[in-house]
């Protein structure tokens, strides 16, 4: 997978694409590819977690079912493959709500990061997997991709040329236009940078001879 992804990096860069377009157009087709995913853990018992005595627990069958995770036969686990399809779905249909106003690139693969980060760290404590430091493998990429993706989203929210997507003021300056500039719904953004939108110009009154 991290392959992929390096050589498809290099492949666009000749070709001219720009990387983060492309991953915003991915984001909602990998959120989808772990749904279907997981459809298919659950179909054969992967990833099943620990022992809980709530009502929607998976009841481990008999010997004589194979599971591709270990089940003592009768034991109420978590069935946490389902527990990220359910927050997965909620996912894609955030990212597919986000894309239809227009972003900044990056947004929509940012905000997938941050976001199934999360939920795979809240996910691992009821896994039952190797853990190292009290985390298992998932968590700690987890945790690095939360930072990252989470941190770079408050980093471009936190610059002028952040403003709103629905196409009203990006950006006034602290205390008001200057005097004699332009009116807070006369200023623009350009390369994160305050500048005056464009006015036109009012037609001069005819002269009287």
């Amino acid at each position: 997978f991290a392959g992929a992804i390096i050589l498809a990096g290099l492949g666009m860069r000749k070709r001219g694409i720009s990387f983060w377009k492309l991953m915003d157009a991915s984001a909602p087709g990998m959120a989808l590819g772990v749904v279907v995913g997981r459809v298919g853990d659950l179909i054969v018992g992967d990833h099943l977690g620990k022992a809980t005595d709530l009502f929607f627990g998976y009841r481990c069958p008999g010997l004589d079912v194979d599971t591709a995770s270990p089940c003592d036969p009768g034991v109420v686990v978590h069935q946490t493959a389902l527990y990220d399809l359910l927050l997965t779905a909620v996912l894609l249909a955030l990212l597919l709500w986000l894309r239809r106003k227009p972003r900044y690139d990056g947004f929509l693969i940012l905000t997938f990061g941050a976001v199934y980060g999360a939920q795979r760290i809240f996910e691992d404590f009821l896994r039952d997997d190797v853990r190292r430091l009290g985390l298992t493998g998932s968590q700690i990429t987890a945790i690095v991709l939360v930072v990252v993706c989470g941190g770079w989203l408050l980093f471009k929210k936190r610059t002028p040329g952040w403003g709103r997507w629905d196409g009203a003021d990006t950006f006034t300056p602290p205390g008001g236009p200057p005097p004699g500039g332009p009116s807070p719904g006369q200023w623009g953004s350009q390369g994160g940078r305050p500048v005056p939108a464009p006015t036109m110009a009012r037609p001069s009154p005819p002269r009287r001879e």
